[in-house]
């Protein structure tokens, strides 16, 4: 009986020293954030992580998503990577569209058609744009602008600040716009590790603001988004927002003119801030085809 009992004790004893060890893992394995910004609040972190993001000269951005709307055909898993620098240097963009196409938003047959295609790559350079469409086999230039084109404009540069920006009636970019005059209080986990840099989660409720300023500004195609911001802000010497997330819903009409709420999500990722990703060229003259 008596050994028995002992045994008992000795393994209770080595489960709970085993837990302990476990426990002390789990939290030796969580980020520390030691940035030289990591003193600051989330308001004085998050401003100037916005003021870097508009003054940086480059950058990889990586998007996926897509915003339901009556004036736009589009799905909501459109994927862009893109290598965003200034125009003179030129941009590289990659789109894929992985939706069936019953599954894409926008009833009205007269809206935008804006769906991103099986595959499209596209170079941006200082003076004309090329579309390939197998993968870099060949090339066309439109002379238009294109469904890609507008989905570039919409979901890339979005810390673009309008060139007129030093007029008093300037918007700020898209970016700036949806985390204006919020209030974010730490997200769950509070850091995380992106990229090899430790980043602060953050979380915000963006109302809608009846502000007509805010209600065109996306390019026309409809509202900025409102509802629940997720952020990941770096704590290092050069403070940039790594990720962001939204989750949000549009009113569109269905098949039946009918209102209904539909629910999406757009989350971009961005990296490599201020490197030189080369100057974009044209593609070789005897890869480029007339569009028809």
């Amino acid at each position: 009986m008596i050994p028995t009992t002992w045994n008992k004790l000795v393994v209770i004893c080595l489960l709970a020293g085993l837990c302990l060890l476990v426990a002390a893992c789990g939290r030796a394995a969580e980020p520390v954030d030691e940035g030289p910004n990591a003193h600051l609040s989330n308001d004085e972190l998050l401003a100037i992580a916005v003021e870097n993001m508009h003054q940086a000269e480059s950058y990889n951005s990586v998007f996926r998503g897509g915003i339901p709307s009556d004036a736009v055909k589009m799905s909501q898993s459109i994927a862009i990577t893109a290598e965003v620098q200034p125009i003179e240097r030129g941009n590289r963009i990659t789109i894929r569209d992985e939706a069936e196409p019953e599954t894409v938003t926008g009833p009205n047959p007269d809206s935008v058609d804006l769906r991103g295609g099986a595959g499209v790559d596209v170079l941006y350079t200082a003076k004309e744009s090329y579309h390939s469409y197998d993968g870099g086999e060949t090339w066309t230039t439109w002379g238009v602008d294109t469904p890609q084109d507008y989905l570039f404009v919409m979901f890339v540069p979005v810390w673009k600040v309008h060139e007129e920006r030093t007029r008093p009636s300037t918007r700020p970019s898209i970016g700036g716009q949806l985390v204006k005059g919020l209030t974010f209080r730490d997200g769950t986990p509070r850091l995380e590790v992106i990229d090899g840099a430790t980043t602060r989660h953050m979380v915000a409720q963006r109302e809608p603001t009846g502000n007509e300023e805010d209600q065109d500004h996306i390019y026309g195609f409809g509202p900025l988004p409102t509802g629940t911001i997720n952020l990941w802000v770096s704590t290092d010497i050069t403070p940039t927002i790594r990720q962001m997330h939204v989750a949000s819903t549009n009113t569109i009409l269905n098949e039946d003119e009918q209102p209904t709420e539909t629910p999406y999500t757009l989350h971009w990722k961005w990296s490599r801030f201020n490197e030189d990703f080369g100057k974009v060229e044209p593609p070789p003259p005897d890869t480029i085809k007339p569009p028809y």
